[in-house]
């Protein structure tokens, strides 16, 4: 049957038909209940599948079926403090599900979801209880409760499958927490009798969007590269133009230095020539200096000659007149002495 290959096949959450709470075990009664219900809601999910026990239980022995055990396959379960484990109410969301926009908002009686009327192609409010296309399937309509217990719902759109019309090759998602806290913190579980999906429409416009952002990054990276580059050559053209501005600056004092230097050079030439006129005419007045020096000078040392050869002269007469003196002095000793000698003098032996 569906439900035993939406069982086989279904993973996590194909066996919510016989989860436990408001919406009991599901099986055939259920399923008619349900189908006889125009627009009665799923039976896992409004708690239809008390009608259909009812029903199953006013029929006649023979017409009864046994029910099935069906194992509840594994899924998520949000850890909640005591006082918080029953069901709570729904609290609808505050955006259409199938545009992301607020307005006037029809509300699932099933789920948080909410719809514009124009999303969902209708005209006028329906009357009574109303339930969103997440609880049916899209191509045949069947209900968790008609569809053997099990829904195949997209994560993104309001797009649901039965097992039997579910396309094949479709991605599933994992029901985790950060995936089903915002709903069950609204009062439901999407991956109760469900098995959650990412239909084509919507993996397309993932990868779109995903297309878009990766393209609108890459434009940022190319403006920021295009916006650094500018940057770049700005603080080049800046660094060129400080440079040109320190060269010409260092040329303008190197030609300010060289002037300088000429000018250096020339009051130095100035100067020395003023120098040597100086020095010349001081050589000149000194060399008349010396010669008039020089003839006073000669004279005065022939005159200083002249008078030291008169005191040589002098000296030397006055020399030659004490030594003739002292001659005479001498001679007259020697004559003295001799007279002495003579008187004095006796034969040895006398």
């Amino acid at each position: 049957t569906a439900a035993g290959r939406a069982l086989e096949d279904g993973g996590e959450g194909g066996g919510g038909g016989a989860s436990s709470g408001a919406g009991g075990a599901t099986d055939a009664g259920g399923a008619s209940a349900d189908a006889a219900a125009p627009n009665g809601g799923d039976g896992g999910d409004g708690g239809g599948g008390e009608g259909g026990d009812d029903h199953e239980e006013n029929l006649p022995a023979a017409l009864r079926r046994p029910k099935r055990r069906r194992e509840q396959a594994g899924r998520y379960e949000p850890t909640l403090p005591r006082g918080q484990r029953r069901k709570q109410p729904l609290r609808h969301e505050d955006t259409c599900f199938h545009c992301a926009d607020g307005g006037e908002l029809l509300e699932c009686s099933l789920c948080p979801r909410v719809y514009h009327l124009e999303c969902l192609s209708l005209t006028k409010l329906p009357k009574g209880q109303w339930t969103c296309p997440w609880h049916s399937c899209l191509e045949c309509g069947r209900t968790v409760s008609t569809a053997g217990g099990m829904l195949f719902r997209c994560t993104d759109c309001p797009t649901a499958y039965c097992f039997d019309c579910w396309p094949q090759g479709l991605a599933r998602v994992d029901p985790t927490p950060q995936l089903l806290e915002p709903m069950i913190s609204r009062g439901f579980d999407p991956s109760k009798n469900a098995t959650l999906f990412v239909c084509g429409d919507c993996a397309d416009e993932k990868e779109t969007a995903k297309r878009r952002l990766e393209e609108e990054e890459r434009r940022r990276a190319e403006a920021r590269l295009e916006k650094e580059r500018q940057r770049r050559e700005a603080v080049e053209k800046a660094r060129t133009r400080d440079e040109e501005r320190e060269r010409k600056r260092a040329d303008e004092a190197q030609r300010a230095a060289a002037r300088e230097r000429k000018r250096i050079e020339k009051e130095r030439a100035m100067q020395g020539t003023a120098m040597v006129r100086r020095v010349q005419t001081l050589g000149r007045e000194q060399t008349s200096e010396r010669r008039s020096l020089g003839e006073a000078h000669l004279a005065e040392v022939a005159q200083l000659e002249a008078t030291v050869g008169k005191m040589r002269e002098e000296l030397a007469a006055k020399q030659h007149a004490d030594a003739r003196a002292l001659l005479a002095k001498q001679h007259q000793a020697l004559d003295r002495l001799f007279l002495e000698l003579r008187d004095g003098w006796k034969p040895i032996g006398a």
